[in-house]
């Protein structure tokens, strides 16, 4: 198990023993807390039957981190839930003045034992000058994950860039202790680190535009006929993030909620296309504007547009903790897909 593997258990075994979580307790990486305004994804959503705990992870406890949370507080408050729900900081360091205040607001905070880090926040910089999730350098490095050993003019030619562009990218992961180099071949020694550099430089949730609801049963059958409606309009759209996953991979992702990229100019057409089966209720298809060609090597699987497994993981990989689970599913089962 690598260093930042250990980090993540060792986290999720501090919560479940902290809280006194019992065994069927689990991550919910769908929840989302919004009005009619915004819309914010929390570090870490634990759900354990009725018991709901929202949870912000932070090197410090500061007062902006009391006032995240407060504000999860007063959105949670106007909707109707089943859930009892518990509003928690986890951090290093604190200070009385900022302990009181959150205790006064209803706030737990949980103390990381001395010496605690925190995976994905301490070992997940990028090298100075190069951007491990642009384009030109993912090709790279998605490429060698699939081929799990290879070299530096072997990765060139297969995706096509020049020597220099994937020595570059190679020397930044080696650089960041990611990749091994022996005998002229480089492998990925530690994916945890990778993950979490990739959640640090580029938050999928920043491509965020909008939220619909549709009149469907499930996210599946919301994506079959999205996918279907825009193919015969021609309009690009292709599936991600859990949506792509769970198809690629066979994992049961958990919610009723679709995820798909739409370009800017046919948000509109979009929505029109979709008009009589928007619902106040229903599915929820969350659209994302892509940064980069998402859409030219989308494939169909089981009748849903999806985009290519590279751009799938980088888009899993960038939710951090909430698509841990799935986003390591993805990457055991990469080099066949």
């Amino acid at each position: 198990m690598s260093e930042s593997q250990q980090l993540y258990e060792s986290l999720r075994e501090f919560l479940w023993r902290k809280l006194k979580l019992s065994p069927k307790a689990h991550y919910n990486p769908d929840f989302l807390i919004k009005d009619d305004i915004i819309s914010i994804r929390p570090n870490l959503i634990i759900d354990d039957g009725r018991e709901r705990y929202v949870i912000e992870v932070k090197k410090k406890l500061s007062m902006v981190a009391v006032s995240v949370i407060n504000l999860y507080k007063d959105l949670i408050s106007k909707r109707s839930d089943r859930h009892s729900y518990h509003f928690l900081i986890v951090c290093k360091t604190s200070a009385p003045l900022e302990e009181a205040i959150a205790k006064a607001a209803g706030i737990d905070v949980l103390l990381l034992p001395s010496g605690a880090k925190i995976p994905g926040m301490e070992e997940a910089k990028p090298s100075a000058g190069v951007k491990l999730t642009s384009e030109k350098s993912w090709i790279v490095i998605s490429s060698l994950l699939k081929e799990k050993i290879a070299s530096i003019r072997q990765l060139a030619l297969k995706n096509n860039v020049s020597y220099g562009w994937a020595h570059k990218i190679i020397e930044a992961l080696l650089s960041q202790g990611i990749a091994t180099r022996e005998d002229g071949y480089i492998a990925i020694w530690d994916v945890n680190k990778l993950l979490n550099g990739v959640a640090w430089e580029r938050p999928f949730e920043d491509l965020f535009v909008r939220e619909i609801h549709v009149d469907k049963n499930s996210a599946f059958e919301a994506a079959c006929y999205v996918s279907q409606v825009m193919k015969n309009a021609n309009i690009d759209c292709a599936f991600t993030s859990y949506t792509a996953a769970g198809l690629y991979t066979g994992y049961a992702v958990r919610g009723d909620t679709a995820y798909a990229y739409v370009k800017k100019e046919d948000m509109d057409s979009f929505i029109d296309l979709l008009s009589e089966d928007i619902a106040k209720d229903g599915v929820a298809i969350r659209l994302y504007m892509p940064d980069r060609g998402v859409f030219k090597e989308a494939r169909e699987l089981e009748d849903v547009t999806v985009v290519s497994p590279a751009q799938t993981l980088l888009d899993i990989a960038g939710l951090g903790y909430a698509g841990k689970d799935v986003t390591m599913k993805m990457v055991e089962k990469y080099a066949a897909l």
